[in-house]
């Protein structure tokens, strides 16, 4: 059985498109809403923006989960959990 391999996370936040978005992000929204006389892009648009500045970060949530029967590992990032979210879960 192979042995797993050490994780070694990614820095998200030091990869080039990561720093362009964030410096970016609200200029470019603001931007488009000017163009547009007024209106503002679809919520999702924006959504999945916000959301790739969380992926990948671990101050955001982190998981990783290890299959026995497949021999291999996953991580993912998770959002965090509120104590609504918590409270809720348990119910």
């Amino acid at each position: 059985m192979p042995l797993p391999c050490a994780y070694q996370p990614r820095d998200a936040e030091r990869g080039v498109l990561y720093r362009v978005v964030e410096a970016h992000l609200d200029a470019f929204l603001n931007a488009a809403a000017d163009h547009a006389e007024g209106a503002r892009l679809p919520m999702f648009v924006e959504q999945e923006f916000r959301d790739f500045l969380t992926c990948g970060v671990l101050t955001h949530g982190f998981v990783r989960l290890w299959c026995v029967s497949a021999h291999s590992s996953r991580s993912n990032a998770l959002p965090p959990v509120t104590g609504s979210e918590n409270v809720a879960g348990a119910a």
